[in-house]
């Protein structure tokens, strides 16, 4: 198991996705967010953490998450970050799927979601039909916004 300190930007719910919010800090610390709707997670919070906080993150490699649902979510079925953390089924309008629902949950109780990242093939089913520099402009003002 690693540990990492870090520190917390934002008010972060328990059970919510979360970022890195910047990739080097001058102070070199890592710091946290809640995830943005899209992006794709590198945590989970498992407790209510405050904006400030500085907290120490377990990586234990487990291959499933706690999230709370942010609709009603049936078992087995591909899910994306929604806004402020919570999961959410996927549209082709996701770009970046982290996995499926391992159980069937309603709107704001906890889902276990089995993490599998990948790129959505409706999504890029879209971008062969479509003009595909608005999408990857999105992909990457995501990805530098972190």
């Amino acid at each position: 198991m690693t540990r990492i300190t870090v520190n917390v930007q934002g008010d972060v719910q328990k059970h919510r996705l979360m970022c890195l919010t910047k990739w080097h800090d001058p102070a070199d610390e890592v710091n946290v967010r809640a995830a943005h709707d899209g992006e794709v997670p590198e945590f989970v919070s498992t407790s209510d953490l405050s904006d400030g906080d500085k907290v120490i993150i377990n990586i234990t490699g487990n291959p499933t998450w706690d999230v709370e649902a942010g609709e009603d979510l049936p078992a087995g079925i591909p899910v994306a970050c929604g806004e402020d953390g919570v999961v959410v089924a996927t549209s082709p309008s996701y770009a970046r799927l982290i996995g499926y629902t391992a159980n069937a949950a309603s709107a704001g109780s906890v889902v276990k979601v089995v993490k599998q990242f990948i790129v959505n093939r409706n999504w890029l089913d879209g971008v062969e039909e479509t003009d595909s520099e608005p999408r990857v402009e999105e992909m990457e003002k995501t990805r530098l916004n972190r």
